[in-house]
Order: structure tokens, then sequence, then C-alpha cells
């Protein structure tokens, strides 16, 4: 339950000349980094996958195999931490100890000094400043301040009919199960703890949000918008959710759902107002003489 309530997504789909672009925005529900815990094989990342009409597989990104454990890492969106060895802490294990150790990426937590890589989401309130301070801060990437989602972009071929997308949790890679293993060379216990990995379903992935999107809803006159000026506020909303938008675009309507996709409110003009309405986090889908798209905003 909390897994599955610890992010939502913003999917939107654009025709191209060469096919759709997908983006897929992931918005971190919690009140910490996404993911958050125990940094070693922990991980979060996007399956996008793309069917033609006969649900034939014309693309994907994230594939994960279930039968080895083993998750395709390439153009895969991973959000994780990844830690590693200073130069010198290499230097000194090497002199005073009896394995070979090289500095970089490592899953030896007694020797790591330094964050190689640290792209998890982050939570509301953030601030670039306030994290440095904790030693929080992104490695080698970067969120402005106030951010708490990331867009990840696709391409896929024009025959693409059904686009699926979803979002998995891993609390323990194959790549770290086997570091494990291997490193310990005084008895069993890393082959034993390989051995219930294995048998216990390789640490099998947990499905957090998924969704699906058919191209056979885009037209010219019903496209979806992926124009970020379109935005509703205020957000905590009371009374009323105004909504602002580019000049030269005209609203045709606001639909407001509840998460459960229900329909709630139907406005064709600006603001909405919500007064009578349930506190808690709803869809706003905007429609303009240009296209479409869907908002979350929340009602206290």
């Amino acid at each position: 339950y909390m897994l599955q309530n610890a992010a939502t997504r913003n999917l939107e789909v654009e025709a191209t000349m060469d096919g759709y672009q997908v983006e897929d925005e992931i918005i971190n529900e919690t009140g910490h980094k996404l993911p958050s815990g125990y940094p070693e094989g922990r991980r979060i990342w996007i399956n996008l996958k793309a069917f033609d009409i006969a649900d034939n597989l014309l693309f994907e990104s994230g594939a994960y195999d279930s039968s080895t454990g083993t998750l395709n890492l390439v153009n895969t969106k991973i959000y994780e931490a990844k830690l590693g060895m200073s130069q010198n802490v290499a230097d000194i294990a090497n002199a005073n100890g009896t394995g070979t150790y090289s500095a970089g990426e490592s899953f030896h937590f007694a020797l790591n000094n330094m964050v190689i890589k640290d792209n998890r989401i982050p939570p509301r309130g953030f601030t670039n400043a306030n994290f440095e301070a904790v030693q929080a801060a992104p490695v080698g990437y970067s969120y402005a301040d106030g951010d708490y989602s990331d867009e990840t972009y696709y391409t896929v071929p024009e025959d693409t009919y059904r686009i699926e997308v979803k979002l998995f949790y891993q609390t323990t890679s194959k790549e770290y199960i086997e570091f494990l293993r291997d490193e310990n060379v005084t008895d069993t216990k890393g082959q034993e703890l390989y051995d219930l990995w294995v048998a216990f379903g390789r640490s099998a992935p947990e499905l957090m949000v998924e969704q699906e999107f058919f191209t056979d809803l885009l037209d010219i006159e019903n496209a979806q918008i992926t124009d970020k000026s379109i935005r509703l506020y205020p957000s905590p909303a009371a009374d009323e959710i105004f909504l602002s938008m580019p000049e030269g675009r005209m609203l045709q309507q606001m639909i407001l759902y509840n998460v459960s996709g229900q329909l709630i409110r139907q406005s064709k003009s600006s603001p909405m107002m919500v007064s009578d309405i349930s506190p808690g986090l709803y869809l706003m889908e905007i429609i303009t003489d240009k296209g479409k798209t869907t908002r979350k905003i929340l009602i206290k």
C-alpha cells in the first residue's frame, strides 16, 4: 500500500513526424527522497513498452528478466544512489588489506566515502542549499529548488497503438547479491544468501504505479498538450480553482475527477467553484481549442 502511494505520474503523448513523443513525469508523494533508505541495490525504474495494433512489442525501455533477475540498463531511467571510495581510501585499503580495491563505484560500504550518483527524486520543500548542508544534494543530476518530480522523454515508432508505462521498485539488485556472494571467502554465508535470493524470487520488483495510453485518442483537435505554462492555482484550493493559459488559447471545458476516475464537476469557464467538495487530491482535465492536458490539484 505504501509503495503504491509513494508516487504518482503524469503521462503525456504527442504525435510527431517520426512517431510519438512520450513524456513521463514521476511525482514524489513521500516526505523523503524517492527511493529512500539503504542505497546498496535499492532502486526504482521506469519500464515503458510500445505495442502495435496487433499487440506486437515495438519498443521497450527498462526491460527486466524475472528468470535471471537482470535489468537491462541500456537507456533505462533508474532512480538510485551509488556510493564509492576515493583513490586515497583505495590506496590505504590496498596497503593494509588482502584484497584489491579500486577508486570509484563500490559496494564496500565500510570503505565507501563518497557519493558517485544520486538522482533520487527530492520531496516537496526541496532546496539545493538545505540538502547540500546535510550532504544530501543530488550528484550527477540536477533538480531546481522546489522540484519534487522528474520528467523522462521517449520517442516510440509511428506504428505504436498502445503505450504501457510502469514504475517498479526493487529492494535488492542482482549485482549487489552477486557482490556479497563473491566477496565472502571466509565461509559459505555469501552463497547461502545468494541461494535464498534465488529461491524466493530474486527480489521480485514491486509495481508502484502503471498507466496505459492509446494513440488512436490523438488527433489534431484532441492532441495532448505538453505546454507547462498551463497551470491551476491556488494549490491547495479552498473555494475556487483558477486556470492560467497562454494568450491565444481558448478554454472549452474543465473536468474534475477524483483519483479513482469518477467525474466530480465540469465547468466551461474559470474559476471552478469547489467549496463544497471534500478535501483531497483530484485530477483536472483541461480541454482547449489546441488540445487537452491533465493537471493534479489539491483541495483543502
